[in-house]
């Protein structure tokens, strides 16, 4: 799904670059509220994250975005 996902994160990071957050503190707060998941979450973000060719916090993003864009 890498080509899905890619786009996808993308869209994310562009749209709240927009509104002013820095690519740095998007990713940050994708990580910070991943602590918030039950690991079973994490596990399959990790798993997302090593076929995807997105980072770990990349991923936590595209659970997350829309949160942090809210």
């Amino acid at each position: 799904m890498r080509d899905e996902l890619v786009p996808e994160h993308m869209m994310i990071i562009e749209s709240l670059e927009k509104r002013g957050t820095a690519r740095s503190e998007i990713r940050a707060g994708g990580y910070n509220f991943s602590a918030f998941q039950p690991e079973r979450l994490k596990e399959i973000s990790r798993g997302i994250a090593e076929t995807s060719g997105l980072s770990y916090e990349d991923v936590c993003v595209l659970y997350d975005g829309p949160i942090f864009a809210g």
